[in-house]
């Protein structure tokens, strides 16, 4: 006969959990609810004697990778977004992204192959052009969580602020 105290688990997020007795073997299907570290016991008696164990059960999750929603609130599209910046102004542009098993200040960004004028500042991509970045720029833009990095393409337009002519009196 199996016995088993699983601690602080709730059994609402067990789906299925199961003693095979040919081979004494714990079958457990856990939810993502399940993840974290539970202290346990198990007991086996044969009728007449038991012995008990307690053992540490470590619930991990599936690590996700991040998943990028927006770009200054222009969705990201097939792994792209398109922004445009008159040159002179700044742009700001606030990266929206979700992962699910990492906390958002434990995201990291990175810009390559973007204009000098583009960086990034936390979640932020920042744009600050002059005269000298007027055109179309195609950066990539990367977020990582530690263990994925996810790219996308930034279609960059860079637009030239006319400057009217002054009379001169």
């Amino acid at each position: 006969q199996y016995e088993l105290d699983l601690g602080d688990l709730d059994p609402m997020t067990l789906d299925d959990y199961q003693f095979k007795s040919s081979n004494g073997k714990l079958r457990m299907m856990l939810t993502y609810e399940s993840v974290g570290s539970y202290d346990c016991t198990l007991s086996v008696s044969d009728g007449w004697e038991t012995v008990t164990t307690d053992f540490l059960l470590v619930v991990e999750g599936i690590p996700h990778p991040p998943v990028w929603v927006s770009v200054g609130g222009f969705q990201v599209v097939q792994d792209e977004v398109t922004l445009s910046v008159i040159q002179g102004e700044t742009g700001t542009f606030v990266m929206e992204v979700q992962d699910l098993d990492t906390r958002e200040e434990n995201l990291t960004f990175n810009i390559e192959n973007g204009p000098s004028c583009a960086y990034v500042d936390d979640d932020r991509l920042m744009v600050m052009p002059g005269q000298e970045h007027v055109g179309l720029w195609d950066p990539v833009v990367s977020v990582s969580d530690g263990l994925f990095n996810v790219s996308i393409k930034v279609l960059l337009t860079i637009i030239n602020l006319e400057e009217r002519p002054i009379a001169i009196a």
